[in-house]
């Protein structure tokens, strides 16, 4: 990857305008639903929230959060979001499974 990198600068170049295009376009959102172990998620949701922006942020790795918490301090970035629970789906049918209700 660094070889590619090295040879082909306007690879990172363009993936940082990317990334940076991600977490602006994010941060303008009142609800946002994603992954806490992802950095781009995390500093979306904390620039909404700085904005006031925010009404309510999902991780959908809900119950994976004291690992990303242990990660995430092992490397020096500490969990701070209070990100909420997704919503129990629940499963709907209609009829008898047998085309009649």
């Amino acid at each position: 990857m660094l070889n590619t990198l090295l040879k082909n600068p306007e690879i990172g170049y363009n993936a940082t305008l990317e990334i940076i295009r991600d977490i602006t376009l994010l941060s303008r959102c009142s609800t946002l639903i994603g992954i806490s172990a992802s950095q781009i998620f995390r500093m979306a949701y904390g620039i909404s929230l700085a904005q006031n922006t925010l009404i309510t942020g999902v991780a959908m790795d809900y119950n994976q959060l004291n690992k990303v918490k242990s990660m995430s301090n092992k490397y020096g970035l500490p969990l701070v979001e209070n990100f909420k629970k997704p919503p129990r789906a629940e499963l709907t049918h209609l009829g008898n499974g047998l085309g009649g209700m």
